[in-house]
């Protein structure tokens, strides 16, 4: 029954407080556990396709892993900056929570506005615009499993409605804390007043409310979909009872852990140990296949899929620069001790011609009858033992706009090349240099990690110059 779990709510709540304050240590342990599987559930039951492991990497580690878009990231991200701010407001006890704040509960959620699949209202698919922060502008319909549409409040109804949920909120209640976030749920999710984000957004507020509370952040399992859906539904229907016992039995999970926690006992459930090894294979893709020597097919096979992207990359962020110089000239090392000089447009093909002359060689090795026309003659001493580096350093000669501060300024891109890995890395910040094995390419994300960072070195070398003026 709801007054029993409500009870033990009440009574795990009470012992959870008697073990305050919590060491550091256990504090921090607790935290981790509950944003993680809160930002982990959340997203992925309205559609991240992140893993747990993969969460938990780009979170805690900054890393980025699997083959998802970079929207899904950067949505993870996202609502991890939302859970702190609603944390950061629930410890403020002379603050109360407005429709701005909702609003920006959404908008930092969503980023940017975008495109999005819909169904009008009688049905037909179309396509709408979602605008972060900003209630919607048209209606949004949901097809239930037996085909029926369900309405959400019209775009004309919202603001009155959320004013009138905010103020209902506000307003001092003798209702069990648990019981007014299940109905601050549910009314806000009827009223659906954004293009996207709803769901997210409604559970961030239930967390705030139970936090302000004393209570712990509780978590909706995605894997318990179903069933949370089946007791919203109830409460369409004007039940609340059963959704209440559902938010107040994720709040029992909760405060259990939390006292765990307090006692210095360890937050791990069964399941984490297969979320562990989960996590050990993507950090360690290398035990998933064979270590990969280096060799002139294993070389030409990285340059293609990892580094000529990152090249060319760099080519094109170092444009902008030129129009400020004189001249600009390309240096291209590809294993010589001294770089050459190449025009801009010319660079990518020099370096094209050195892997194409490894290839070669690799496949003359195989069939010595082999013969090729037109090899490069520029790389005709290139050995596999002398390509331990692939660089491009882009100087830029004599400042052309208006003062007496004539100066240069310099790009710089660097790849090395050991035994059983490469690393990349921005020359004069060692902060940047990141190893990996020849079968792990560089993703789009790392490409424009090395971009952003070469691009800002320069530019910020030539504002020095010009603070000198």
């Amino acid at each position: 029954m709801l007054s029993d779990t409500l009870a033990l709510v009440d009574s795990l709540k009470a012992e959870f407080e008697s073990l305050r304050p919590l060491k550091p240590e256990h504090e921090q342990r607790l935290w981790q556990k509950l944003r993680l599987e809160w930002n982990y559930n959340s997203n992925h039951i309205e559609g991240n396709t992140l893993t747990y492991g993969e969460t938990f990497l780009l979170l805690v580690h900054g890393q980025t892993n699997g083959g998802h878009t970079m929207r899904e990231f950067e949505e993870m991200k996202a609502h991890d900056v939302a859970v702190a701010m609603v944390k950061e407001w629930s410890q403020d006890n002379d603050r109360s929570i407005s429709e701005s704040d909702v609003r920006s509960l959404n908008e930092v959620l969503l980023k940017e506005p975008f495109w999005k699949e819909a169904i009008t209202a009688d049905g037909q698919p179309t396509r709408i615009e979602v605008i972060p922060g900003k209630y919607k502008k048209t209606g949004n319909v949901v097809r239930q499993p037996d085909g029926s549409l369900f309405h959400y409040a019209s775009p004309e109804e919202v603001p009155g409605m959320m004013q009138d949920l905010m103020s209902w909120y506000n307003e001092p209640s003798d209702l069990h804390p648990v019981q007014k976030a299940a109905i601050l749920h549910h009314r806000f999710i009827v009223i659906h007043p954004f293009g996207d984000g709803n769901g997210r957004t409604a559970r961030l507020l239930v967390n705030y409310h139970l936090m302000r509370h004393g209570l712990m952040p509780l978590v909706v399992k995605s894997a318990d979909k179903s069933n949370y859906l089946r007791c919203l539904k109830l409460a369409d229907a004007g039940d609340m009872t059963p959704f209440a016992e559902y938010l107040a039995e994720a709040e029992v999970w909760a405060l259990e852990l939390a006292i765990k926690a307090g006692k210095g006992e360890s937050v791990e459930e069964p399941s984490d140990v297969d979320k562990e090894i989960a996590l050990f294979k993507l950090r360690n893709k290398e035990t998933e296949g064979p270590r990969l020597e280096r060799s002139e097919e294993i070389l030409s096979k990285t340059y293609r899929l990892s580094l000529r992207p990152l090249f060319q990359r760099f080519i094109d962020a170092m444009i902008p620069f030129e129009e400020f110089f004189k001249t600009t000239r390309y240096h291209v090392k590809v294993g010589h001790p001294h770089g050459t000089v190449y025009e801009r447009t010319s660079c990518i093909r020099a370096m094209d011609n050195a892997f194409n002359e490894l290839e070669f060689r690799a496949r003359r090795a195989k069939a010595e009858s082999v013969l090729l026309a037109g090899r490069p003659d520029q790389f005709k001493d290139l050995t596999l033992d002398s390509l331990d580096e692939l660089s491009m350093t882009v100087s830029f000669d004599d400042y052309l706009r208006a003062g007496t501060n004539i100066f240069n300024a310099h790009g710089n891109m660097k790849v090395s090349f050991s035994l059983y890995k490469y690393s990349v890395e921005v020359p004069g910040r060692p902060d940047t240099r990141k190893e990996w094995l020849y079968h792990q390419p560089l993703t789009p994300t790392d490409v424009e990690h090395y971009v952003t960072v070469a691009k800002r070195q320069t530019w910020d070398g030539i504002k020095a110059h010009l603070e000198q003026r």
